[in-house]
Formats: C-alpha cells, sequence, structure tokens
C-alpha cells in the first residue's frame, strides 16, 4: 500500500511537469524508480534499464493527455510532429539498443550527468525566445528527430529537453507551441521505445518476476494513472503562466538528483 500511494504522488509530480514543461516526467521518474527498484533489491545491472523502461511507459499516457490538452489550446505545431515523427521512431530503437549493451550503473551514471545537463539549460536559458532566421526542417528533420529519439528512449524521458530549444532557436517556434509539440512528439517516443525497452530485455534473467522486458507493468500503471489526471493541470498552468520561474527551480533540484546519481555524493 504504502509503495501504491508512493507510485502515485511520483506519477502526480511528473505528469504536472509533463504538462507544464513539455519534458514528458522523466527525468522526475527515471531517478524515482531507480531508488525504488534498488530498495526491491533489483540487480544492479538491470536497474536502471528497468526505471528507463518503466519510464517510457507511463509517459505513453502522461504524453496523450498533455498533448490533447496543448492542441485544444492550439499550442500543437503538428507540421513538425509528422516531419520528426519517422526519425524519432529510427531513434527510439537506436537508444533502446544501446542501453540494453550498458550496466545498469554506468547507465545510472549517465543519466545523473544528463539530468545536470538538463538542470543548466534549466537555469541558464529557462525562457528562450524565437528570434533568428530558421533554418530549414529538411535538415533539421532528420538530424533533430534521430537525436531526440535516441537521447529520450536512452534515458526514459519525453523528449521535451531537446525538443524545445530545438524548435524555439533553430524554427522560430513560440516557447508555447514548443512545449505542446514536445508533448506530442513524446507519445511517439513512448510508443516505439517503450517497444524497444521491452524487446531487449525480454529474456535476461536478472528481471524481477512480474517484468516485462525491461518494463515493470505495475509500476508503470499505478503511475501513469495520477500523471494522465495531473498531466492537463500543467498544461493549462502552462497556456496561462509563464513557467521560467518554475523551470529555474525545478533545475535547481536537478542538480542535486544528477549529482546523487552520477555519483558526486
Amino acid at each position: 500500500m504504502t509503495e501504491a500511494l508512493l507510485l502515485g504522488a511520483i506519477g502526480a509530480a511528473a505528469g504536472v511537469m509533463a504538462g507544464l514543461l513539455g519534458i514528458g516526467g522523466g527525468v522526475i521518474l527515471v531517478p524515482a524508480l531507480i531508488f525504488l527498484f534498488q530498495s526491491r533489491g533489483t540487480a544492479p545491472e538491470i536497474v536502471t534499464q528497468l526505471a528507463v523502461g518503466t519510464s517510457l511507459a507511463t509517459i505513453l499516457f502522461t504524453g496523450s493527455s498533455s498533448a490533447w490538452t496543448h492542441h485544444q489550446n492550439r499550442n500543437v505545431d503538428w507540421g513538425a510532429v509528422r516531419g520528426m515523427s519517422l526519425f524519432i521512431v529510427i531513434g527510439t530503437q537506436i537508444g533502446a539498443l544501446l542501453a540494453g549493451t550498458l550496466h545498469g550503473i554506468t547507465l545510472k551514471r549517465l543519466f545523473g550527468l544528463f539530468e545536470l545537463m538538463i538542470a543548466a539549460r534549466m537555469l541558464i536559458v529557462a525562457a528562450p525566445k524565437p528570434g533568428g532566421k530558421p533554418v530549414s526542417t529538411g535538415r533539421i528533420y532528420p538530424v533533430g528527430g534521430l537525436t531526440i529519439g535516441a537521447v529520450s528512449s536512452l534515458f526514459g524521458i519525453g523528449g521535451g529537453t531537446l525538443t524545445v530549444p530545438l524548435l524555439v532557436y533553430l524554427l522560430d517556434r513560440p516557447i508555447k507551441i514548443a512545449i505542446g509539440t514536445a508533448g506530442a512528439q513524446g507519445v511517439v517516443i513512448a510508443l516505439f521505445g517503450t517497444a524497444g525497452f521491452v524487446y531487449q530485455g525480454w529474456e535476461h534473467s536478472a528481471l524481477p518476476p512480474d517484468a516485462w522486458g525491461f518494463v515493470s507493468p505495475k509500476a508503470a500503471l499505478l503511475i501513469a494513472i495520477t500523471s494522465t489526471l495531473t498531466a492537463p493541470v500543467g498544461a493549462t498552468i502552462a497556456n496561462r503562466f509563464h513557467p521560467a520561474y518554475l523551470s529555474r527551480a525545478f533545475g535547481i533540484f536537478l542538480i542535486f538528483v544528477g549529482m546523487e546519481l552520477a555519483g558526486f555524493f
């Protein structure tokens, strides 16, 4: 019962952040799931993969809820979603393959360093503004889609940490459109990334008995229930208020989480 309540609370927080910042919630989910699975006694060599795969599974529901709310607010660039989707799908499989070949401790430390990079972006450029000449989508969509898909799948995130600055700085989209588009792309990332993690871990000998490959269905379902309910709350806040201040506060939080995962503490 205590674990179920904890998973629900984690999901609620991840849902709000997904809707507010278009980040998919994985930056909260993966560290929380790593600590939870470690406390269960999950084998160190797969604990991070299991956390990442489970995070991706929950983002499928959170992202759908968030994307629908952003769509209703006319804050999704569906042209960008369609243009990058194929490349994102290919990238997710590359990321899942890489995750399957790494030791869980190595992947955890890499994720910690990645969280520190996210924190730096949130603290330094928490309120990006479009302004320059847009880059050709013919060049951005393939490279950007592959990169977003691979990194997002590898670390179990929705892709907003890469999608938002790409759309704002290179394609000159307004911040609210970028956040909404990132939420929609997160659904594509989650769907195909989850499939990749299930496949990569399907017959691993160290898996818990209730796991489907590198995905824990029970944990994913409990998180998805609350995150789906709270994602529209974050999306509504994003439509009414600029998320810069909360983004900076969240960046400070990520510094401590990232340093813990990277082994600095």
